[in-house]
């Protein structure tokens, strides 16, 4: 039987995989109203992927969503009643060397059977290798900045769901490697307290602010600037900064922004930062991931 290579960045604000699967990182075993969200059942529970509340975890392989994610992706992405799977995840940077072995322990060798949209399906997960966050998302990325990075050490700053993971390339190697608690659902998060503290008869939902920032923000009927609300989370780019500033040669190299949130501080680091690449994927660490897998 094949095996199928299967890469999953499991974010505190969004899953991501090497097929192209994007969902809130949100599960719940109470059924919603009107829901239309895929659903597995895991001894016995039935999950709603993608809906109920965000879930934060220092390790996000303790929260209670990381397998029914992970296992409800790979039935996504694989349509074979009995799937084998040679799976890629990651860690942040801190995370690597002290965590690894605990999420290997709890995935590898280990088989499930589940129901999935109302199907049965076995999943058996043979091996299981983790990568660092960051890292693998500059491998799948440098490629095509090879001109731009040509002979320089690079200064890679990974803006995730949950941290924001820095690391200094130099001579094809990772060194000064630092995690920060930092990421995409704290910068929504200020955007949205900031938004209700103008807006006082208004209740947010975090998972809207990236629609607002998209798309733009109505009250009354009529549009509102926001950028009040937007500005609200710069503290959490000087935290960053500061970071940057401190410890890495910010000022005399490469510094390649990348990650599901470098789009929301972009224009923050665009200022401060004279020699920057904005590398805007957010699929960039888990096809990393997938690549290192099948290299292996």
């Amino acid at each position: 039987m094949n095996e199928f290579y299967y890469a999953a960045d499991i974010g505190n604000y969004l899953f991501k995989d090497s097929v192209g699967n994007l969902i809130p990182s949100k599960v719940t075993d109470i059924m919603p109203y009107n829901s239309v969200a895929d659903t597995i059942k895991i001894n016995g529970v039935t999950y709603y992927i993608g809906e109920g509340e965000y879930e934060i975890q220092a390790k996000k392989f303790d929260k209670s969503s990381y397998l029914p994610l992970l296992l409800a992706g790979i039935c996504k992405s694989n349509k074979d009643e009995y799937v084998v799977v040679r799976l890629a995840v990651g860690l942040p940077l801190n995370q690597i060397k002290k965590c690894s072995g605990e999420l290997i322990n709890l995935l590898e060798e280990t088989q499930h059977n589940v129901i999935y949209n109302d199907k049965p399906r076995v999943i058996q997960i043979t091996t299981v290798n983790v990568y660092p966050e960051g890292i693998s998302a500059f491998q799948h990325v440098s490629n095509q900045y090879q001109i731009d990075i040509a002979d320089r050490d690079v200064v890679v700053v990974d803006i995730g769901g949950g941290t924001t993971d820095i690391c200094l390339i130099r001579d094809c190697t990772a060194t000064k490697l630092t995690s920060l608690n930092i990421g995409t659902i704290h910068i929504y998060d200020a955007i949205k307290k900031s938004l209700e503290q103008q807006y006082i008869d208004v209740k947010i939902d975090l998972e809207k602010v990236r629609h607002y920032l998209n798309k733009g923000f109505w009250y009354e009927g009529e549009e509102q600037d926001i950028s009040f609300a937007i500005e609200s989370a710069e503290y959490l780019f000087q935290k960053i900064y500061n970071e940057l500033k401190l410890n890495y040669p910010i000022s005399t190299e490469v510094v390649m922004l990348i990650g599901g949130g470098s789009e929301l501080l972009e224009d923050a680091f665009e200022e401060a930062v004279s020699d920057l690449i904005v590398a805007d994927d957010l699929f960039a660490n888990v096809n990393g991931y997938l690549e290192m897998l099948i290299d292996e």
